[in-house]
């Protein structure tokens, strides 16, 4: 009985760990199999771009598969993706909720409630998984979610958005069905999608009419939408798609005409009098074959009987040319409601404007980051306890970093309750504030060993050799010392 017990829990142990193993191990495609699982996109010209912008409600996975498309061969897109993408910094702290000044409020049970809400919040990584939720926001305007949570590690898969819908709103966060049809044709991938998904395509499977849309539970999906405004599923960008394709095609016109303005034709004129040609025609085309191998590709060799000629093909206006692709681009940031200025554009220097135009950027960036907030929170309040905490993302952006960091010093010097936003703004999350001041203070004793440099600020009066007013002046007989130093000039 004992070694019977032991083996099933042996075998408990082996489940365990291979499920985290699939967990901590993310495969792209199963093991062993030589099924092509990467991404074909679909190839969009200006045209369809234009047909599909006129019905965008209809033809959102068409709209949305375009958006990656232009991602992936425009540069200007992408960096305008980027730009938004990844300009928040994400840093966060925690503040207790229902929490007064006169509550009566047990220590310890503050601090076990504190320590399980910052623990969630870290094991969360939330600085790569909000990244990865805000590329996809900006790229596509919705991200659908998986999460998949052991004790120390946590994973979110993002689910292939042609197969999802919004279908509610709970807590303020967006519910969403699965089409349970995407795995008809790829069973095998469904050894490395949660137990909901194998026991709800089960379920498709004895209704496939009924069944094939399901919700997926709410307590473990993701669904973040950037523009809340709307259930249309359209790319945030979308009005940028026809400049996109401006910019090539003024591209490769200024191409053309630079190529047609540098060719050059030469005409070998053969002599001709009382129509008749004064030189065989097998001479000539002699002399021509023995030059036309030595002419270079861009310039035409020809022969005529009349006088040699060099033609040009040079159109002036070059400058006109290139000032049509700068305005193309020009017109893209313009239709992004984005400025030029902030990605490279040495025409606009003025600080107070390019400032300007990222505070009005980042307003886009901190409304995505209350709702990915509000979802955490929602987490937050799932949590064991009567005291509960709630996530707050600082409306800090890699261009704003130093100014937050000082407002926040600024107003911990004035006693309001700022100091972990301020270890925050640095990067220091909830997680490791208190670990650290345990570390540098307790441990390191770092506030006894690192003695400030001796500066005006760092000394007292007491150090110094007068208490106000101008040095005392030295008594020293400077004159006589230098008359006797000098004294070879009475030698």
């Amino acid at each position: 009985m004992a070694d019977k017990k032991e083996n099933n829990l042996k075998q408990e142990d082996l489940d365990a760990f291979v499920r985290y193993a699939k967990l901590a191990k993310q495969y792209l495609r199963p093991p062993g199999s030589y099924r092509n699982y990467n991404k074909v996109y679909t190839k969009f010209n200006k045209d369809r771009i234009l047909e599909i912008l006129n019905q965008p409600e209809l033809r959102e996975n068409e709209l949305r598969e375009a958006s990656v498309y232009l991602y992936n061969i425009s540069s200007h897109y992408r960096r305008l993706i980027n730009y938004y993408a990844k300009m928040g910094t994400f840093n966060w702290f925690l503040a207790p909720t229902k929490v007064y000044t006169n509550s009566k409020v047990n220590k310890k049970s503050f601090m076990t409630a504190y320590k399980k809400a910052v623990e969630q919040c870290d094991l969360m990584n939330l600085h790569v998984e909000c990244i990865k939720i805000a590329e996809t926001c900006f790229l596509e305007d919705v991200f659908y979610g998986y999460e998949y949570e052991t004790k120390d590690s946590y994973y979110i898969q993002k689910l292939p958005p042609k197969y999802c819908r919004i279908v509610a709103v709970e807590d303020g966060i967006y519910t969403f069905e699965f089409d349970f049809g995407y795995f008809d044709s790829r069973q095998e991938l469904l050894d490395y999608y949660g137990m909901e998904f194998k026991l709800k395509y089960e379920l498709y499977h004895t209704d496939k009419t009924n069944k094939r849309w399901q919700e997926l539970n709410p307590k473990n999906s993701v669904c973040i939408k950037l523009n809340s405004s709307t259930l249309a599923i359209i790319p945030p960008f979308a009005g940028t798609f026809p400049d996109i394709y401006d910019i090539a095609d003024y591209k490769e016109l200024t191409k053309s005409k630079t190529e047609t303005g540098n060719y050059k034709l030469i005409n070998m004129k053969i002599p001709f009098e009382n129509g008749a040609f004064k030189i065989p025609m097998p001479m000539a085309t002699s002399f021509y074959e023995q030059i036309a191998p030595e002419i270079p590709e861009s310039i035409g060799f020809s022969m005529s009987p009349m006088d040699m000629n060099v033609l040009n093909f040079e159109k002036s206006g070059s400058t006109q040319d290139t000032d049509a692709v700068v305005q193309s681009e020009n017109n893209f940031w313009a239709a992004a409601g984005t400025s030029n200025a902030i990605l490279g554009n040495p025409d606009v220097t003025s600080s107070s404007a390019i400032a300007l135009s990222i505070e009005a950027d980042a307003a886009i960036v901190y409304s995505l980051m209350d709702q990915i907030a509000r979802w955490i929170n929602k987490k937050l309040k799932q949590l064991p306890g009567t005291i509960h905490f709630k996530l707050i993302f600082l409306h800090q952006t890699i261009y704003n970093q130093k100014d937050i960091q000082n407002q926040l010093l600024t107003a911990a010097q004035y006693s309001f309750p700022v100091k972990c936003a301020a270890a925050a703004s640095f990067g220091i999350s909830s997680a490791d504030f208190e670990g650290l001041l345990v570390l540098e203070n307790q441990i390191m004793d770092l506030q006894e060993k690192m003695v400030p440099v001796a500066s005006t600020h760092t000394q007292s009066s007491s150090d110094t050799t007068s208490s106000a007013g101008r040095p005392a002046q030295d008594t020293t007989d400077v004159a006589g010392e230098k008359t006797e130093v000098h004294e070879s000039n009475d030698r």
